[in-house]
């Protein structure tokens, strides 16, 4: 925690530096994800991305916060954008294995919270085929 305390106090002085450089922004996300600040790092990841589309390293960010705030899709949606972006570069191994693990986690939960409870299942609808529906009496 240490080295997260000391970024922190380090970025008021760099962000005022150059308040349009993306990796400021980059930089202080880690350093919420860090200290549990999920939301702020979001926060932080989109504005590198608002302030630099096309670097790879802000949706990386993104992703990291979504998945701490639990919005696993969505940050499975924006490692795949930077993968996308950088497929040629030695980032790309580290993008490549947090999508891996993005997708086994989702598709974990998934399986998980897809198994619905014998008493919480819906009622099977009567059917409405003439060899089933009972003929009225005449």
């Amino acid at each position: 925690m240490h080295n997260t305390a000391r970024l922190f106090r380090s970025i008021p002085r760099q962000s005022t530096k150059d308040p349009t450089n993306p990796a400021l922004y980059s930089n202080r996300s880690v350093a919420f994800l860090k200290a549990k600040k999920d939301q702020k790092a979001l926060e932080d990841a989109e504005k590198a991305i608002e302030l630099k589309p096309t670097w790879a390293k802000g949706y990386y960010r993104k992703a990291s916060a979504l998945y701490s705030l639990g919005r696993h899709w969505q940050a499975l949606s924006a490692i795949k954008e930077a993968l996308d972006m950088e497929p040629n570069t030695e980032s790309v191994v580290i993008f490549e294995h947090r999508y891996a693990e993005l997708a086994k986690d989702i598709t974990s939960d998934c399986v998980h919270t897809s198994q619905v409870k014998p008493e919480t299942q819906p009622q099977s609808q009567p059917s409405t085929s003439s060899e089933e529906t009972p003929k009225p009496e005449t």
